[in-house]
C-alpha cells in the first residue's frame, strides 16, 4: 500500500471512529445505553484497526484485533495496560448490550466510557500524526 493510500485509509478509519463516538453520545443522550455502549466499543475497535494498519495488518475479527493490538502496541509500551483493560471492559459491555436483554447500564458509567474511548481515539490520532502516518 502506498503512503498516500495508507494515509487516506487511516483518515477514513479515524472518521468512522469519530462518527461512532458521536453516535454513542446521541444514543446515550436518548437513554439508549446498550446501543451507546456498542458504538463506544466500535470507536475503540476502529482505533485499534488504524494502528494495526500501520503494520500492514488488516483483521476481520474482534478477538484478532485485540490480540494483535496487544502484541504490537501494548507489549511494546506504545499504549498502556490500562488501555488494554479499557478495551476489554468495553468489549464485555458491547457483548452484554448486544446479546442480553435485561442488562442495566448506568448513565454516568456510560458517559465515562465514552470519554475514555474518545481519549483512546485521540491517542491513536496523536500517534499517527507524530509518527508521520497522517499530516
Amino acid at each position: 500500500m502506498s503512503d498516500e493510500n495508507l494515509a487516506q485509509n487511516l483518515t477514513d478509519i479515524l472518521e468512522k471512529a469519530r462518527r461512532s463516538l458521536s453516535a454513542s453520545k446521541r444514543l446515550a443522550h436518548e437513554g439508549d445505553y446498550d446501543f451507546s455502549s456498542s458504538r463506544t466499543y466500535y470507536a475503540v475497535l476502529y482505533g485499534m484497526q488504524a494502528m494495526l494498519l500501520t503494520q500492514d495488518i488488516s483483521v476481520s475479527s474482534h478477538s484478532g484485533a485485540f490480540r494483535l493490538f496487544n502484541q504490537y502496541f501494548i507489549k511494546s509500551g506504545v499504549f498502556s495496560r490500562e488501555d488494554a483493560k479499557l478495551i476489554s471492559k468495553l468489549s464485555r459491555k458491547r457483548q452484554a448490550g448486544d446479546y442480553k436483554f435485561n442488562f442495566f447500564f448506568d448513565s454516568v458509567e456510560i458517559q465515562n466510557d465514552i470519554n475514555d474511548a474518545a481519549k483512546f481515539v485521540d491517542a491513536v490520532e496523536d500517534f499517527l500524526r507524530t509518527e508521520g502516518f497522517l499530516n
